[in-house]
């Protein structure tokens, strides 16, 4: 599977310019929009609680940025280190309890004036689709999505600035590319319609969207 569209970075370059800006990047993963951030800032730390992925992520050149296994539910950074707290399709993957907790923690070590970049998937899209009749991918995250939204809205100290949308497209070579890339589960017999795959992928092309949340924060006093 091939991402051949990601208008994220295009948004991140209009509306929170980061030229020589000390950021942090929240759920790097194996660091494919980690990659994209570095170029356009002084200094890049991407944590993430995995490490596998972490190892595929130092693997990166990237003389500006660092990997640190770490959660964002506490971390050991300093209060106000970075200008920017970048979550990258991360926040949903908090436990709802810790959402709060996650986002003051974000907050605490950004620099007054600073901004809370929050990437989300929403529930649009045929990937979110394919997820949802398949079990594909990271399957039905509807709750942990609502939830993180809703911790986003109820946050007093978060004051949001601009919402947006975005969008990834990835591209599928073939049927055993979907199978082996997302692949689809079907615990129990639970989705009976797994066998429609190869139809839903002719209908779309071979080509699935999924559209994002983006949305840029300021910090109230």
């Amino acid at each position: 599977m091939q991402r051949i569209q990601d208008t994220f970075i295009n948004v991140l370059d209009k509306f929170v310019p980061l030229a020589d800006r000390v950021v942090l990047e929240i759920g790097c993963g194996t660091g494919y929009y980690s990659e994209q951030i570095a170029h356009r800032c002084r200094r890049l730390i991407g944590i993430d609680p995995d490490s596998q992925k972490l190892e595929i992520a130092n693997c990166l050149v990237l003389p500006n940025a660092q990997f640190l296994p770490r959660s964002i539910q506490s971390t050991d950074f300093a209060d106000g280190r970075f200008d920017a707290a970048i979550f990258t399709l991360s926040l949903h993957h908090v436990p709802v309890a810790d959402m709060r907790r996650a986002l003051d923690e974000a907050m605490r070590v950004t620099t007054p004036g600073g901004r809370i970049v929050v990437l989300e998937p929403t529930t649009k899209g045929s990937f979110f689709d394919a997820e949802l009749q398949f079990g594909a991918c990271d399957g039905d995250e509807r709750p942990a999505k609502a939830a993180a939204q809703k911790a986003l809205e109820d946050h007093p100290k978060l004051q949001e600035l601009v919402g947006l949308r975005g969008e990834t497209v990835f591209k599928l070579d073939n049927l055993e590319d979907f199978m082996s890339s997302m692949a689809p589960r079907d615990p129990g017999r639970r989705f009976k319609n797994i066998d429609l795959i190869p139809a839903f992928l002719r209908t779309h092309k071979y080509k699935l969207r999924a559209t994002r949340s983006v949305t840029i924060y300021k910090i109230r006093a």
